[in-house]
């Protein structure tokens, strides 16, 4: 029996699992097969993957365009910058899915519920010369911020890319983008250190910030915002515009449990 949430039900949607295949990806297949038992599962992985014995209905293995070889520090926390990998991913497995809504989630994540659709359903307000979505697109809080953790500096057009629920042509549309970032991008730091309030942050942008402004411009939105150390008033007022009218922020915990936060 298909799971249903309002008008919304488990067959009208295609959950695209992307990102590297590993220890949680079997446990976050089967909970989105849980939670969303008639929807269609596209694992978008990286060539040379194990994918036996994994649950899904369609795979694209990709080409791996590596990661830009830098990294965000946090306290004793060191990460690849991956931007690439998910623009890859995402966009492949988009092309792939065949149903009205797309649910994205990284491969190390799970569903603990579908309580997010009813969300997606009652917040749908938005002022048109903001919107670029025929739909506001849910995400979660995470990562969704006003400001950089563990700092007073501001961070806009940081909209959360860990996980996104909405029509597929949004959420295509938001990850058409054809242009990879490279290696010298993330080396802004080591170029300009005179523009940058956070030493530990290495890049030119957030890989949140990329997303949200490469999709705004293509939407024909004219602004210039130099770097993630430009906050200027104007700036600030656009990006929570540009939130509010395209995106339903969902609280992260009752939505998805990720092992590695």
């Amino acid at each position: 029996m298909s799971a249903t949430r309002g008008d919304i039900h488990s067959k009208d949607i295609s959950a695209v699992v992307q990102g590297a295949v590993g220890k949680e990806t079997e446990k976050c297949l089967a909970s989105v097969r849980k939670e969303l038992p008639d929807a269609e599962i596209v694992l978008s992985t990286w060539k040379g993957c194990d994918v036996a014995n994994l649950d899904f209905d369609k795979l694209v293995q990709n080409e791996d365009p590596g990661d830009l070889g830098w990294h965000f520090y946090g306290g004793n926390h060191i990460s690849p910058v991956n931007y690439n990998r998910q623009l890859v991913s995402t966009k492949s497995g988009i092309e792939k899915a065949s149903r009205k809504f797309v649910l994205k989630i990284r491969s190390d994540f799970f569903l603990e519920n579908t309580d997010f659709l009813s969300f997606y359903e009652k917040y749908s307000k938005q002022a048109p010369e903001f919107s670029f979505f025929a739909h506001k697109v849910l995400i979660p809080s995470v990562y969704t911020r006003m400001f950089f953790s563990g700092s007073a500096y501001p961070c806009p057009f940081c909209f959360s890319d860990f996980l996104f629920f909405g029509l597929k042509d949004d959420i295509s549309d938001y990850f058409s983008s054809g242009q990879l970032q490279k290696d010298e991008m993330f080396g802004w730091n080591f170029k300009h250190p005179d523009r940058k309030p956070d030493r530990l942050e290495m890049g030119r942008y957030m890989p949140e910030q990329f997303l949200a402004v490469d999709w705004a411009k293509r939407h024909n939105l004219e602004f210039e915002f130099g770097d993630c150390s430009d906050w200027s008033f104007e700036l600030l007022e656009l990006s929570n515009k540009l939130l509010l009218n395209n995106f339903i922020v969902f609280e992260r915990i009752t939505l998805i449990l990720l092992n590695s936060l």
